[in-house]
């Protein structure tokens, strides 16, 4: 079984969008997950870049809410890259996480806000398995 979660990460640059020959737009970011040695004491962080299709009735919206430092949740697959090097012909390969969907995740700094409008926390119209993981708990209270 190929399937991932994480939850909270957060965008380490804003998101790219490129249109394919055929019409369909991908957006593509990076995310860094921390893993915790205690509460508030981070051991390390561990770096991610994503690729995610949206339906194509909502790719303004991500387009203008994947930025850095945007918190998200993200449920998808791992897929593996590999290619020759251009210049010395070795292979090479990396990880990347193909999002099945994304979740907006608000943040302290947002929280501490007052609320104009209700989030909008599944851009796609999706059902995701992201956001029923959840189930409306603050970021803190996610058990991983």
């Amino acid at each position: 079984m190929n399937h991932v979660i994480l939850a909270p990460v957060n965008l380490t640059r804003d998101c790219e969008s490129k249109m394919t020959q055929s019409g369909k737009t991908v957006l593509n970011f990076s995310v860094a997950y921390n893993i915790w040695k205690g509460p508030n004491v981070p051991q390390n962080a561990h770096f991610f870049d994503v690729q995610y299709w949206p339906h194509e009735n909502s790719v303004h919206n991500w387009i203008s809410n994947l930025r850095k430092g945007a918190r998200i949740g993200i449920d998808g697959f791992l897929r593996q890259e590999r290619w020759a090097d251009k210049t010395d012909g070795k292979p090479r390969s990396k990880v990347t996480i193909t999002a099945s969907s994304i979740v907006l995740m608000q943040s302290k700094q947002d929280q501490a806000q007052p609320a104009t409008e209700p989030p909008e926390h599944n851009l796609t119209g999706q059902a995701g398995s992201v956001a029923d993981a959840f189930c409306g708990q603050e970021v803190d209270d996610v058990p991983f």
